[in-house]
């Protein structure tokens, strides 16, 4: 009869494989060296991916590492992308991504929710909303500015044939106040907002950000480092709810 592993892979009798260890009781044991191996090495791996800490795919602004931070990237370990004394930030999730990559396009939330088969009030109360907090800002023109600066928004290549005109330069120089966060967005049907978007050729104040950001006017630099401010549901702790 042969003896095999616990895991049935190897046989125990061949002592190339198999090894023996004393048991506390003082009896010999024999064990598997290959398997003892792989395991050892699956939770090095583990252990390792503890260490690191989540990988940030996006750009999360400068990094200000703590002692303990600097501590380890001197000697070699490194420390992840993001990592900083305060929050960290988050990531969109690839729904999000598309959500703002629609606005961006040009498309209001009632086209959005009917492109991706979604209700209005997915769209406009939950997606929207939880851009807005993870991106730490108050507008979708806000979020899509930030979402072109980190990298997860494609602009629109139609703002490079945007003219060099009185009403682009204005309509820029609002957009960056919105972006900024020194003016709150316009309502739809005011007229105003109509005669800008007419003078950019966007249709929304999110569609303009993309333009402009293609045509030049808007840059990295006109876009604020924010902090966000989002909680996933079931991270509220006991204080944070005594504090709200």
């Amino acid at each position: 009869m042969t003896l095999l592993c616990r895991k049935g892979l190897h046989d125990l009798d061949d002592p190339a494989v198999a090894r023996t260890a004393a048991c506390p009781c003082g009896c010999a044991r024999r064990y598997c060296l290959l398997c003892r191996t792989a395991a050892e090495r699956e939770r090095r791996a583990r252990a390792r991916e503890v260490r690191r800490g989540p990988v940030q795919l996006e750009w999360t602004g400068p990094r200000r590492l703590s002692r303990s931070g600097r501590y380890q990237r001197r000697r070699g370990r490194g420390a992840p992308l993001g990592l900083r004394t305060g929050r960290l930030a988050y990531r969109i999730t690839p729904q999000e991504r598309q959500v703002l990559q629609l606005l961006a396009d040009g498309l209001s939330g009632s086209e959005i929710a009917e492109r991706l088969w979604l209700a209005r009030l997915t769209v406009r109360d939950r997606l929207m909303k939880n851009i807005r907090l993870k991106y730490g800002v108050a507008s979708n023109a806000a979020a899509v500015a930030q979402g072109l600066k980190r990298g997860a928004v494609r602009p629109d290549p139609a703002g490079r044939r945007l003219p060099r005109t009185k009403a682009v330069r204005d309509g820029a120089r609002s957009v960056i106040r919105l972006v900024k966060g020194e003016r709150r967005p316009r309502h739809d049907r005011s007229r105003a907002l109509q005669a800008m978007l007419d003078g950019l050729y966007a249709w929304s104040e999110a569609h303009a950000v993309s333009l402009l950001w293609s045509a030049g006017h808007i840059t990295s630099r006109h876009v604020p480092q924010t902090r966000n401010a989002y909680r996933g549901e079931g991270v509220r702790t006991r204080a944070a709810k005594e504090a709200a």
